[in-house]
């Protein structure tokens, strides 16, 4: 598999799945901290992907600054 075909494979994964997007968001705009995931993480994506297919038509998440 060449360059462009993982690239477009991960844009792919991404647009699918939050929770690799989240990763890889987290990855860019970290400043090489290290991601380590919690439930609230999981939860997030779980509750987003449902926003996304349209299950849940409405969805409010509030969190405190710089806690992701």
């Amino acid at each position: 598999m060449n360059e462009k075909e993982k690239r477009m494979m991960l844009a792919q994964s991404m647009r699918d799945n939050f929770w690799v997007f989240l990763h890889r968001v987290f990855l860019m705009v970290s400043g090489g901290d290290v991601f380590r995931p919690n439930w609230h993480h999981e939860a997030m994506a779980w509750k987003l992907s449902q926003v996304a297919s349209g299950d849940v038509r409405r969805s409010l998440m509030t969190l405190p600054p710089r806690q992701l």
